[in-house]
């Protein structure tokens, strides 16, 4: 785009552009095909504030400013290094509504610091925003050079243009095309440029627009068709062809997905010490034997892991086996914690589905975990996924820290979130349950506050796992070295619960980078009490 705005105009070109609203991720994936391909294209990043929502990937509001996100400047410095443009996408009217800072301020201010970050910005994209369309103006609107009624490109809005009206909202006031593009150190406007045949998918709906005799034109595409394309730009009369494409609105094929993301996946974090301390075929004779529990009436047990005991028991002594029986549970339920290794996670998933074993994939909260964020950008067969989820196998989950929610900003934690979740609603996968971060299943973990709670139902999540004993579970952290003593395996002392009700759900909570490709089970024998368990059903008991 900066290259046709030199150039004066579109003439025999074929710009293309991506307002990034949304997926950061999927942004990186296009630049990398587009890169494969050799186009290099402009991706306009949306600062946080959009649809009143304090953070997103480009970053959080912070007081009067923006804390930008280490992940996003990455993302905009592969993408430059891949040959493309790195432009604002403008929505900087709103923001500086929710800041109370001048919207010359803000844009000088974002501008100087990719400045300070080694990326030149030179052009902006105007965003199609509620807010905008609700007082009838485009983002463009904010500069002087920009009259609506001299823009190249066709925005529809329900107010007439008139140029440097007032728009008001409540105690907020701005004066349209009161800002010099070149007092906040930009060249170009992408709806400016110069006379295009436009084609965008704004709303996952392909349309093409253009003027012909000072009249907009506009047709609605349901199949990409090359002819029909061909004929309406030659009708068109344009000198040139102006593309915007949102990765949002586009799936990319698995194999193509993992490469591109393990090549332009910011800062993957590596694998923690204790990853990798068992085989997945471990994990894998672990489910069998738990598939057997709900055909059974009784499950007897032993443990032999003296820690264990005393948890379980409350008893004093440092050894010894504990026998210990209690109704079988109707259902087993397997929870994915999303960590920082996603090929772990599909190995994990793999043996689910051989298996026939429901799971549950949590994904960490963005604030909660920055290192990691969201399951979003992590290669993962999200066709499958949304396949099990269809048939009844999958479930997808949120993973939040109570003891963050309590003790710091808990408004900013309850939008994080609502956004948090629309991302995941976004991709297709409604977000169904919710639960605590393990560490904060405890009987002193504090309540959610009441205005995060509010953000929850009214993302339409399923249930609220508040840690109340809904289902009794396995953690896996047994398995760590360093509470990895006499055999310890999955830890079933855990599953020990006092008065516990027959028939209870029985969840398995499974961090998938604990397991590891191509390790051997120890001399090719099961853990302990799989010998045992199996022995057990061999006489009607697991």
């Amino acid at each position: 785009m900066r290259e046709a705005a030199e150039r004066g105009g579109f003439g025999g070109s074929y710009a293309v552009r991506h307002d990034v609203d949304y997926h950061l991720g999927r942004a990186l994936l296009m630049g990398l095909v587009e890169q494969d391909c050799g186009v290099r294209s402009t991706f306009y990043l949306l600062p946080p504030g959009h649809g009143g929502i304090p953070a997103n990937y480009y970053g959080r509001l912070r007081g009067k400013g923006i804390e930008h996100a280490p992940t996003m400047i990455e993302a905009a410095h592969r993408l430059v290094a891949m040959g493309h443009e790195i432009g604002l996408h403008n929505d900087f009217i709103a923001l500086s509504r929710i800041t109370g800072v001048p919207a010359q301020e803000l844009i000088t201010a974002e501008i100087a610091w990719f400045a300070a970050e080694g990326i030149a910005i030179s052009g902006s994209a105007a965003h199609g925003s509620k807010f905008s369309r609700g007082l009838g103006y485009v983002n463009y609107e904010v500069f002087k050079e920009c009259d609506r009624r001299l823009a190249t490109v066709f925005v529809d809005r329900e107010v007439p243009a008139m140029y440097g009206r007032e728009i008001a909202d409540g105690s907020f006031q701005f004066t349209l095309n009161s800002v010099p593009m070149a007092d906040v150190g930009l060249s170009y406007e992408a709806y400016f440029i110069g006379p295009c045949f436009y084609l965008m998918d704004s709303g996952g709906q392909m349309t093409i627009r253009w003027f012909e005799e000072g009249r907009p034109m506009v047709e609605t595409i349901d199949v990409l068709d090359a002819e029909r394309l061909a004929d309406a730009y030659g009708r068109s009369g344009s000198p040139g062809i102006q593309a915007l494409i949102h990765a949002d609105h586009w799936l990319f094929g698995r194999t193509d997905a993992v490469e591109a993301l393990r090549r332009a996946a910011p800062r993957e974090p590596k694998p923690p010490p204790h990853a990798h301390i068992l085989p997945v075929a471990y994990l894998e004779r672990s489910f069998d034997v738990l598939k057997h529990l709900p055909n059974t009436r009784l499950v007897t047990w032993r443990t032999y892991e003296p820690e264990c005991e005393r948890k379980a028991s409350g008893a004093t002594h440092e050894h010894g086996v504990l026998d210990r029986q209690r109704e079988a549970p109707t259902e087993i339920l397997v929870q994915l914690y999303a960590g920082p290794e996603p090929q772990a996670v599909e190995r994990v998933l793999a043996v689910c589905r051989r298996l026939k074993i429901p799971y549950t994939l949590f994904a960490f909260a963005r604030w909660h975990h920055p290192s990691w964020g969201l399951i979003e950008p992590y290669p993962l067969d999200w066709t499958a996924i949304r396949a099990d989820v269809e048939a009844g196998l999958g479930c997808v989950g949120y993973l939040y820290n109570a003891m963050h929610l309590v003790g710091g900003d808990r408004a900013a934690a309850a939008e994080g979130l609502a956004s948090d979740i629309k991302r995941l609603n976004d991709l297709g996968l409604r977000c169904q349950v919710m639960a605590p971060f393990p560490a904060q299943r405890s009987p002193s973990m504090p309540p959610l506050d009441e205005d995060v709670r509010k953000a929850f139902e009214s993302s339409g999540l399923a249930r609220l796992l508040d840690g109340t004993g809904e289902s009794d579970t396995l953690y896996d952290d047994a398995l760590l070295p360093n509470q990895r003593r006499a055999g310890a395996d999955l830890n079933l002392a855990t599953w020990t619960k006092a008065n516990a009700k027959p028939g209870a759900r029985l969840s398995v909570s499974i961090h998938p980078h604990y397991y590891g490709p191509n390790l051997r089970l120890p001399d090719q024998k099961d853990p302990r009490w799989i010998r045992a368990a199996r022995a057990a059903s061999n006489k009607g008991m697991a």
